[in-house]
């Protein structure tokens, strides 16, 4: 089955909660939906390679791209000869002890070893020593699209449209005030959510199940 059409879904929602007055909120309410599910579980969907280049010598940053959700796995660092290795992860605080002055004039350069992300960017430190190195990233997306009756493809709505339409359902009878009915879409959710978690897990023959908290 095909992607859904944001006009399709909302008229999939409307079978059960009726209310022709609510459309913004409708549309919010899936909107919210599937960025909360992108945000609790990186799914095969969603997931993408980047390849960097550094542009100049001592570079020690790079934005990361725009889609950025989740880093998944190492991230590498391969020189123009062919070598690799997988660079360290720091936390900010770590990095600033271990590299204080990266933006200095006679900074010491070489091969990075570390990385963190801070500030919607990736450093690597010690700043490179030539513009031969590229970082190789696997990551999550979380493109925070809105939904609305235009959209073409609503993600998840080929395989999961129940899934969605409960956590859709659930939060629009919370906005109601309605909490017996949202907790009930919110099980629902809950499950569907397990579901495809334990479906995509199984896809790529991992071997742990995760339990998902967020709907």
């Amino acid at each position: 089955m095909d992607k859904m059409t944001g006009a399709n879904f909302y008229a999939y929602i409307l079978r059960i909660f009726k209310r022709t007055d609510k459309s913004t909120e409708v549309y919010e309410a899936i909107t919210d939906a599937i960025m909360d599910i992108k945000l609790g579980y990186y799914f095969e969907d969603y997931k993408e390679t980047a390849y960097e280049e550094f542009s100049a010598v001592a570079d020690y940053k790079m934005a990361l791209p725009d889609d950025f959700g989740h880093i998944i796995g190492d991230v590498r660092l391969y020189s123009s000869d062919g070598t690799e290795k997988v660079l360290t992860k720091l936390s900010k605080e770590t990095f600033d002890s271990l590299y204080p002055y990266p933006d200095s004039a006679d900074v010491s350069t070489g091969v990075p070893k570390h990385y963190c992300i801070y500030g919607g960017q990736i450093y690597v430190g010690c700043p490179v020593g030539s513009t031969d190195y590229t970082i190789e990233m696997n990551y999550s997306t979380e493109e925070g699209t809105e939904i609305t009756s235009s959209t073409t493809e609503v993600p998840f709505t080929n395989r999961y449209r129940e899934t969605i339409r409960a956590a859709a359902l659930y939060r629009l009878y919370e906005g109601l005030g309605y909490d017996e009915e949202a907790m009930k879409w919110k099980l629902k959710a809950q499950e569907g959510v397990n579901k495809m978690i334990v479906n995509d897990e199984f896809n790529t023959e991992a071997t742990e199940i995760v339990d998902y908290q967020g709907v």
